[in-house]
């Protein structure tokens, strides 16, 4: 194929590409009479709440409140966060760390780290997460315990995406 035979080939590899990309974008022009599936996401909204300094857990069967969001009415994602050690002076053998989403007393997510200590301490990661569906104004709180190790929290997060 000569220079200029190439070069057209390519040129039109390239157009055929934007009109399948523009196609793919406008469904309304790729399907004659059909409509788009559903309605244009007009509004999300992104709520966060951090709490980065150190937390040190109460033990159960009490909980330490570690950060809270209060949401609007909407469907919500949630999604929180953070890590955990324990405190060097303890003898324990495990840093264990128990973290919940909860709105009022309703518990959406919990989750739990027990990692063996190597050379006085430990520490471990909590992710958490959940939908809920609010039909009045709420909040929802992340709350943590230490069972039996001595544990502290940091960095703590809670992120909404919805509306």
């Amino acid at each position: 194929m000569t220079r200029t035979g190439s070069k057209r080939l390519l040129l039109a590899i390239g157009a055929g590409g934007v009109a399948a990309a523009l196609l793919a974008l406008t469904p309304a022009l790729a399907e004659p009479g059909r409509t788009s599936a559903g309605p244009a996401i007009t509004q999300v909204k992104i709520m966060s709440a951090t709490h980065a300094a150190t937390v040190v857990l109460n033990h159960p069967p009490n909980t330490t409140l570690i950060v809270k969001l209060t949401l609007p009415v909407g469907k919500w994602a949630l999604s929180a966060k953070l890590w955990g050690d324990s405190v060097p002076a303890t003898g324990n053998n495990n840093t264990v760390v128990r973290c919940g989403l909860q709105k009022g007393s309703k518990l959406l997510d919990v989750s739990v780290f027990n990692i063996p200590r190597l050379n006085g301490t430990s520490a471990g990661t909590l992710y958490l997460g959940a939908v809920v569906t609010l039909t009045s104004k709420s909040t929802i709180v992340m709350n943590c315990d230490d069972i039996g190790s001595n544990a502290q929290v940091h960095n703590a997060e809670m992120t909404a995406i919805g509306g």
